[in-house]
């Protein structure tokens, strides 16, 4: 009985080595494709790329103004057709772009005489008892400017002695086309006007 029990044990032995064999063999084969080799590990380093065509520096590349023709790194980009101002050379007519530094963009909001301005000045209401004023805004070519701030501006045929404080803003300020101011094209409504969502399917 106890020959028996011996054996029945070095089988069991055996059945288990066997198994352990098949089973690491199968898995060390398995590993050998993703850089194991037999238990010992080795690491696989990527080959980085090299840039054929290295990219320039951002801050050698300066666009020149179109109007005083220096190099500013701030630049904004004046659009006819699209009648306003790009902060970048990208999205429609691109092509168009014309570049402007700040300064010369003070320069042309300057208000000089026969320039086109935006005016306001305060009327009093007829028979009311408070004082109570109300604002009308015209538009008028500027004809004198003093020295103490007093401006003359020449509307509808009439003279209107105003301050700086009345004229709003400098019609036309486009140094190559004249039509139009220099804001953000997205602040144009008359070529973009903002239209209401239509509901299709209203539910009650």
């Amino acid at each position: 009985m106890n020959h028996i029990f011996v054996c029945g044990k070095k089988i069991f032995k055996l059945k288990i080595t066997i198994t352990l064999f098949f089973f690491l063999s199968t898995n060390m084969l398995r590993k050998i494709k993703f850089g194991l080799n037999l238990g010992e590990v080795t690491i696989k380093q990527k080959q980085t790329k090299k840039n054929e065509h290295p990219v320039k520096n951002k801050e050698n590349i300066d666009v020149v103004c179109s109007i005083c023709q220096e190099h500013h790194r701030s630049m904004f980009y004046v659009n006819c057709k699209l009648k306003g101002v790009k902060f970048e050379k990208i999205g429609r007519y691109k092509c168009c772009d014309n570049p402007i530094c700040l300064n010369c963009i003070k320069r042309c909001e300057e208000v000089k005489v026969g320039s086109e301005v935006m005016f306001k000045y305060k009327v009093r209401k007829p028979y009311s008892s408070r004082r109570s004023f109300y604002t009308i805004c015209k538009r008028g070519t500027v004809d004198y400017i003093g020295s103490h701030g007093n401006i003359i501006v020449i509307a509808e045929n009439y003279e209107y002695n105003l301050k700086e404080e009345n004229i709003m803003y400098k019609l036309n300020t486009c140094p190559w086309c004249r039509s139009h101011l220099l804001n953000h094209w997205t602040y144009n409504k008359e070529k973009y006007p903002k239209t209401k969502k239509k509901i299709t399917n209203p539910s009650f």
